[in-house]
C-alpha cells in the first residue's frame, strides 16, 4: 500500500477517518455500438447480481452500509468480522454482498436463503479510502491496484476479477455462463457519486430466434 501512495497523485486531504460515500453507479448502455466505438482500454469485470455495499472501518469498528445508508452489519456479521482481521485498519470500500454456493455466485434471490442454504461473501470492487487517504481522486486504475493490495481473499471476501481479452468476447462469454452482464470503467476515471458514464453497465439479454406463422 505504501507504494501504491508512493506512486499515484498526492493531491488528496490525509489523516481522516474513513467514513460512508454515497456510492459511484454505472450508466446502462446498448453493448452492441458502444463496443463498436472501442474501449478495448477499459478495466472490465463481471456484474454482481446482488446487494451494493459500502464497507467502513476505523480501527476496530467495522460497518457496513447500504447504497441508501442503511445498516447491513447486523445481518451480515462474517464479512464484517472478514473485514476487520485485515492488516489495514483504516479505509472505505465498495462493492457487493452475493449469494455464493462455494463455485459461483448466485442470483440476487439466493441471498434470502443466506445462512442456511447458501453462503454470502463480499466481493469488493474499489477503494475510497484507504489509511487516513481520500483516494476517489486517484485513476481507477490506481484504486485497482490498492484494491489488490488492501483487501486479502478469503472465505468472505473476493475481491472482483479485472477480466482481460476482447470486450465483445468478454460479453459473449459471460451471457453465455449465465451472467449477468459486465461492467466496463474507464481507467483514468476518478470515484464520484452517482451515476457516471465512466462506468456503463453491458447487460446480458435473453433472446432467440423464431419463425412466426399466422393465418
Amino acid at each position: 500500500m505504501g507504494d501504491v501512495a508512493a506512486d499515484a497523485d498526492q493531491g488528496t486531504t490525509s489523516g481522516q477517518p474513513a467514513s460512508w460515500q454515497s456510492p459511484m453507479l454505472a450508466t446502462l448502455i446498448d453493448p452492441g455500438p458502444w463496443l463498436a466505438r472501442g474501449h478495448g482500454d477499459w478495466i472490465y469485470q463481471r456484474k454482481l447480481d446482488g446487494l451494493r455495499c459500502v464497507a467502513v472501518r476505523n480501527g476496530d469498528d467495522v460497518e457496513l452500509w447500504s447504497r441508501n445508508r442503511k445498516s447491513f452489519t447486523a445481518r451480515f456479521p462474517e464479512i464484517a468480522g472478514a473485514l476487520a482481521d485485515l492488516s489495514v485498519d483504516n479505509f472505505t470500500v465498495d462493492g457487493e454482498l452475493v449469494a455464493f454456493d462455494g463455485n459461483d455466485y448466485l442470483g440476487f434471490g439466493a441471498l434470502q436463503e443466506h445462512g442456511s442454504k447458501v453462503g454470502v461473501v463480499y466481493g469488493v470492487f474499489d477503494v475510497l479510502h484507504a489509511s487516513g487517504r481520500d483516494t476517489r481522486g486517484w485513476a481507477q486504475s490506481e484504486r485497482r491496484r490498492l484494491l489488490d493490495s488492501l483487501v486479502v481473499p478469503c472465505a468472505y471476501l473476493h475481491p472482483v476479477e479485472a477480466l482481460s481479452g476482447d470486450p465483445a468476447a468478454l460479453l459473449s462469454s459471460g451471457c453465455a455462463h449465465l451472467w449477468e452482464g459486465l461492467v466496463a470503467k474507464r481507467p483514468d476515471g476518478i470515484y464520484v457519486a452517482g451515476r457516471s458514464t465512466d462506468w456503463c453497465k453491458l447487460k446480458c439479454t435473453a433472446s432467440q430466434e423464431l419463425v412466426m406463422g399466422g393465418w
